[in-house]
Parts: C-alpha cells; structure tokens; sequence
C-alpha cells in the first residue's frame, strides 16, 4: 500500500509539472501562432487588393492601347481626308470589321468624322448615324482634346444599344495638328469582372468585392450583380466613399453586418479614374486558420499530456516493483528471521538505488546470521569459563588480606604521582603537536600566499590583455557587422530591377495586340500568329502578377534589414558599455587582491615567529616533566614487588569474581536472544 501510493504521488506530481509545462507552451505556441496567422490573412486581403487593381489598370490599358492602336490606321485616316472617296470608304470599313473580329469582349468599335457621323462601325448597320449634335458635339469634341491625343476614357456606364455595362472611350485622329475625326468603342465589362471573380486570396474563397464610382456612389463591379448601376445605401461603403474624398488613398475597417457577424474590409482609391475598389470577407474565414490551429494544437497538447502521464505512470510503477521484495526482506529482518531468500539476489547486481539497498539488505541478513552462529557458540565456552573462575576467587581472596593492608597507603600515593605526572606529560604533548600542526599550517599558509601572489599578478595581465582584445574585436565586429548590412541593402537593386520588368510587361501587352491586329489583318494565314499573340498576352500579364508580388517581398526585406541594423547596433552598444566596463572593473579588483594577499602573507610570516618561540618553550617545560618522572620512578622502585603482589593480586581477584558473574550473565542473556532467531 505505501509502494502503491509513492508511485501514485511521483505520477501526480509529473503530471502537474507536465499539465504545467504544456500550458505554458500551449498559451506561448498559440499567441504566436495566431498572431502569425493574423498578420498573414491581413497580407492576402491586402494582396488580393491589389492584384485586383493590377489587373484592372491592365485590363483598361490594354483597351485604350487597342483602341488608340485603331486611331492610328491609315485606311481611317486616309478616307477622313476623302470622304467622297467610296473605294476608301470600303476599305476603312473593311479595316473596322478586319480589326474588330480580332477584338474580345468589344461590344463595338467605329469611326466617327469630328461632326460625330459614323462613317465605319463593327456594325454596318450604324453607318450614318449622328452621335451627337450643338453643344454635346461640341463637350465631346472639348474632352477627347483634353487628352492630348491620348485616349479620353468616358468610365463605365450602361450601353444604349445593348443594355450591357460598358466602360466607353475615344481616341482623336489628328492630321497636321488638326483632329479631322475620332474612333470610340466600348469594352464590355464583364471580362473584366470575370478576372475579378477569378482572382482570390489564399483561404478567402468566399471573399467579396465592389468596385464604386467616387463622385456619384454608384457599383461599378459587385460580387451581388443585382447592386450593378445602382447607387449604394451600404453604411460601410458610404463611410469609406468619406474617407476617401477627404484624401485617403486606402485602409482597413473591421465592422458588423446586419446579421451581427464580424466583418474585416480594405480599400484603395483608383484616383486617375475615380473608383475605389473594397475587398471584404468574414472574419470566420479570414481568421479559420487561427481556430482550428487552436484546437489541433490543444489536441495535440492534450494528447501529449496523457502519454507522458501513462508513461510516467508504468516506468514508475515497473521501476518500484523490486522494492517490493526488498521491503518484504526488511521486514523478515525485523521479525527475526534470518532465512535466505533468492529472490532479492537478481536486484543485488544492479546499479540504481534499489540495488544499492537490496545489496545492503542482503549483506546485512548475512552477518546477522554470522554474529547468531558467533554467539551461539560463544554462550556455552562462557558458561564453562564462569564456573571454574568464581571457585578459583576464594582462594586468591586469602592471599590477599595478608598482603593489602600494608601496601595500600603507599601504593596509592606512588599511583597518585604516578598519575599527575603522566596525565601533565599527556597535556604537554598535546600541546606540542598542536604547535608543530601550527607550525605546518603556516608554512602551507606561506606557500599559499606566494602561489596566490602569483595568480594575482597573473589575473592582472590576463584582465588588462583581455580588455584591449575585447576592445580590438569589438571594433573589427563593428566594421564587419556594417559591411554586412550595406551588402543586404543591395535588395534596393531588385525593386528597380522588378520596375523595369514590369515596364517590359506593358511593353510586352502592346506588342501582343499589335501581333494580333497583324494576325487579323493576314485573315486565315494569320490565324496561328494570333494564337501565339494572344498566349505572349496572357504571359506578360502573368508576369506583371508576379513582379508586384516580388516588390512586396523586396519591401518587407528591406524592413526586416533596417530592424537586424537596429538589432546590432544595440549589441555593438552593450559590448562597448557593458563588457568593457566590466572587464576594467575586475582588473582593479585584481590589483586590490595582489595588495591583500601581500598583506596576509606579512602576517603569516609573524604568526610563524611567534609559534617557533612558543615551541621552545614548550619543550623546556617537556624536559622538567621527564626530571620530574625519572624521580617518582626512582621513588616507586624500592614498593614494586609489593605493589605486584598486592595490586596484581586484588585487580585480578576482583576482575576474576566480576568476569565470572558478568559472563554467566551474559552467556544466559546471549543464549536467549539466539532462540529468538530463526535460522
């Protein structure tokens, strides 16, 4: 029952200490855990924002270059310089079709003289028509010159003709400074949502996005098609369309949504076109990953806990069992019983503490049975011994009274004497060994203090040599330590670098469309060129994607450079401050410690002087003793037959009559513990 509740008492105590260590790890593992989670759900809704912005600026640039690419046709404009011309008129308006089939989600593209007729269209249906007339002509004619020639993008709106959204825009074509016309097309929306849709960040599946018209508060885009081209009453978007007017370019808001689940939102502002782009998504699901990190992580604890508490548990309980036997084998020895048992024997050879007590256990319970045959034998040889001394003490005692009574007097003053002398002899002797172990200790204490000097003075160099060493590495560390970080800092160089292949992806897109114009043109013959056009697209696209996200990681470097300068610089600090200082100060203590030590060796030195006279001295005294000595022995000479006689002879009558009582005694006493043993 006590082997049983020690085992249970270890098992309780591992397993609080565990319970404890595991808590902690639990508590220190998931603050980290979901911090670092956190901060990189925060990152994807950041990054999704953008690569949604990428592929917007994308999507819009490669229209308004498609289309400014069509302005610059010579068929269009040689036939705005003849529009009598009906041969021109043919091939502008076959050029229009030609360019238009090689064109993706175009809901049309035409050309318009600078009074707004349409002279060539996707639609031929469309020729003659007037766009506008009086002063909207003339408003449309004013923003298409804002531009500079460039591309005047009108944003996105509801189609006329077709009902659909469109984001319309129109490109003047100038002859010797002079716009005598100007192409417009509009680009259907919906492939520009269908890249939205398939952008998503990393654990967002079911993240939302709107895309909203600054000035009027209209969806542009939204994951709700209904909401398109209607003008929004959302609290959230309403408070940051706020911000945004009021100069903020983007941020992060966490709110609650009707149904009072918690929500986290970013946005960025598309200035040059007016849109503010806002990405949302449950707090569920952008934090999952933090939850079921959480409980993986407290299974895995629990779990972890229970084997150590079940291991702890047999390891304890297999490694008390043998105390089991040997207690079993203490206790026969407190019974008395002295039989051999073999089972303790296989524990005897082992190492642990439990070998230790089986060995002693079984050494023990040897010589007891070892001093019980002893006994035994000796009871009987006493008993026979016993009885013929007390028959030979009344022979001596008559010999004796005869004898006593003259020598008493005078053999007790000789003992007397005898005894002071020897016990002041005793004394003395003391007293001199103590003095020559005096005298020992101070020679050691002599040497000491020279081998003390000596580490002193050797303390003291190797302090000042370690100092100056100190102070050599911490400058050639400082210097290597601002080598490295000027060599981390060329990450800069990668950012410009991701610049230029960013510019040659724009690049890239504008050779694609020319590529694929080009294939139009070739008809059937060109058919696999575009093809190939179009593939060269897609890639530069996707290099774009990528060289945003190489900015990113360059950004973050860069961060993590500056706080590693932070980080050594403070070491380079507590080296110079700290260590050096530290190392000066136990120079000094080494110089105050030579200084004490010479002190203490001046004072072993007079402890040393002063023993070696009181040596003297003490021998002095040693030599009137043994005078002394050599006259009471002189004096105890002429009573020493008597003195043998009579003493002798009354010690060993008594110690005759008291050996043969106390031996009877004890033989008695000796034959009755050895029946209590069981051999």
């Amino acid at each position: 029952m006590q082997k049983q509740k020690l085992s249970n008492k270890i098992t309780l105590i591992i397993a609080i200490v565990a319970a404890a260590c595991i808590g902690v790890i639990f508590l220190m593992a998931d603050a980290n855990m979901t911090k670092a989670i956190s901060d990189s759900a925060n990152d994807n809704m950041v990054t999704s924002l953008e690569a949604k912005i990428e592929i917007i600026d994308q999507y819009i640039t490669n229209a308004e270059n498609t289309l400014m690419l069509f302005s610059k046709s010579d068929e269009l404009k040689a036939f705005l310089k003849d529009q009598s011309n009906k041969n021109l008129q043919e091939k502008a308006q076959q050029y229009t079709s030609t360019y238009y089939d090689g064109m993706e989600n175009w809901e049309g593209i035409y050309l318009d003289t600078w009074d707004t007729v349409v002279v060539t269209h996707s639609n031929p249906s469309a020729v003659g028509l007037i766009m506008r007339e009086g002063e909207s002509a003339k408003k449309l004619q004013d923003d298409i010159m804002q531009f500079d020639g460039g591309v005047y993008n009108v944003g996105v709106l509801q189609s006329p003709a077709s009902g659909q959204q469109v984001i319309s825009m129109y490109a003047p074509i100038i002859d010797n400074g002079t716009p005598i016309g100007f192409v417009g097309g509009a680009i259907l929306s919906k492939g520009l949502k269908e890249l939205l849709d398939a952008t998503k960040a990393v654990g967002m599946d079911n993240a939302t996005y709107s895309i909203i018209n600054v000035n009027n508060g209209v969806y542009i885009f939204d994951s709700d098609e209904s909401l398109i081209n209607t003008e929004t009453s959302d609290k959230v978007v309403l408070d940051i369309l706020d911000d945004v007017k009021n100069g903020a370019s983007d941020g992060k808001l966490s709110y609650e949504n009707e149904s009072g689940e918690d929500y986290s939102a970013v946005y960025h502002m598309i200035r040059d076109r007016g849109w503010v782009l806002i990405v949302k998504d449950k707090d569920s699901e952008i934090f999952g990953k933090v939850q079921q990190s959480r409980y993986a992580l407290g299974i895995a604890c629990t779990m972890g806990l229970v084997m150590i508490v079940l291991f702890s548990t047999f390891v304890i309980r297999y490694e008390i069992k043998p105390l089991e036997i040997v207690t079993n084998e203490i206790k026969r020895l407190s019974n008395l019983d002295l039989k051999e048992d073999s089972r303790i024997d296989k524990y005897v050879t082992k190492k642990n503490e439990i070998g230790q007590i089986a060995e002693t256990v079984k050494v023990l319970s040897g010589n007891f049975r070892g001093i019980i045959d002893t006994l035994n034998s000796c009871s009987a040889s006493m008993l026979d011994s016993s009885r013929a001394m007390k028959n030979t003490s009344a022979e001596l005692f008559e010999s004796i009274e005869n004898s006593a009574a003259t020598t008493q007097e005078l053999s007790a003053s000789i003992i007397n004497t005898n005894t002071a002398i020897d016990a002041m002899t005793g004394e003395v002797q003391k007293v001199s060994e103590m003095l020559t172990e005096i005298e020992q200790s101070v020679r050691i204490g002599n040497d000491t203090s020279s081998r003390l000097i000596t580490i002193a003075n050797e303390m003291s160099k190797t302090a000042n040599d370690t100092l100056e060493n100190n102070s050599q590495k911490i400058e050639e560390t400082k210097k290597d330590i601002e080598k490295a970080i000027a060599n981390l800092q060329t990450l800069e160089k990668i950012n410009g670098m991701a610049t230029q292949i960013l510019d040659i992806t724009r690049q890239t897109n504008l050779l694609s469309l020319n590529a694929s114009i080009e294939a139009a043109r070739a008809g059937e013959a060109g058919r696999g060129f575009s093809v190939v056009a179009d593939e060269i697209g897609k890639l530069a696209t996707d290099s774009s994607n990528t060289v945003v996200q190489i900015q990113t990681i360059c950004e973050e470097a860069n961060k993590s450079i500056a706080s590693v300068h932070d980080c050594f610089k403070d070491i380079i600090v507590f080296m110079e401050k700290d260590v050096s200082s530290q190392f000066k100060n136990f120079s000094d203590m080494s110089d105050k410690y030579e200084k004490a030590v010479d002190e203490i060796k001046d004072a072993i030195s007079s402890i040393d002087n002063m023993a070696t006279e009181f040596v003297d001295s003490v021998s002095s005294i040693t030599e009137q003793i043994t005078h002394i000595g050599m006259a009471s022995s002189d004096n105890a000479a002429g009573v020493d037959d008597i003195i043998e006689k009579n003493n002798s002879t009354t010690m060993t009558a008594d110690e005759i009559i008291n050996v043969a009582d106390t031996n009877s005694n004890n033989a008695e006493q000796i034959q009755h513990i050895v029946e209590q043993f069981r051999m």
